[in-house]
């Protein structure tokens, strides 16, 4: 299994943190940059990407992940607006949370959807019949959203989608571990 997280200078580390951990038990994360150079994180960590958006081969993403951080750079970047797009059209799995969801929003991949963020995304991109949910995570068909706080469940929620639970029994033993610390 393959995940791809888009990383550019300022996204936020601890937002995507356990859904990584998830991931690499089962599979592979690729990190995906607006270019090859080195960025960084809120946090303070700096992280060249494996790879830049423009060698991303479409067929290789079984999920793509935006983490949330200063939208205002990525804006920029029309190649993750047709890649959103096409992936959506595919019903490629697509998760965002925290500001990540405002790319979403500015493809109108939301409409129609149900969805959660921190941010009133009617002021940026008008939805068309897009339901906001009061709740940390949210899944409509092939889209994840999450509020910032609900980075754990938006980990667990990644993970069901890509079967990395072996049963019910390892997926409640792990929402007891990360979510409850018991």
């Amino acid at each position: 299994m393959k995940a791809h997280v888009f990383i550019y200078d300022g996204f936020t580390e601890f937002e995507i943190i356990l859904a990584n951990y998830f991931i690499k038990t089962k599979g592979e994360i690729v990190s995906v940059g607006m270019n090859d150079k080195m960025i960084t994180s809120f946090e303070g960590f700096q992280i060249k990407p494996n790879i830049s958006i423009n060698d991303l081969n479409l067929s290789d993403v079984e999920i793509l992940i935006i983490p949330g951080g200063n939208p205002d750079e990525v804006f920029k970047c029309t190649k993750l607006r047709e890649i959103l797009i096409e992936l959506n059209g595919r019903k490629t799995p697509i998760a965002s949370i925290c500001s990540g969801t405002i790319h979403l929003a500015n493809t109108h991949i939301l409409d129609n959807k149900k969805y959660t963020s921190s941010f009133n995304l009617q002021e940026i991109s008008p939805l068309s019949n897009a339901i906001l949910i009061n709740s940390n995570v949210v899944r409509d068909e092939n889209i994840i959203t999450a509020r910032p706080h609900g980075y754990v469940d938006f980990a667990i929620e990644i993970a069901k989608t890509l079967n990395i639970f072996e049963d019910g029994n390892d997926l409640n033993e792990t929402i007891k571990n990360f979510k409850y610390f018991k």
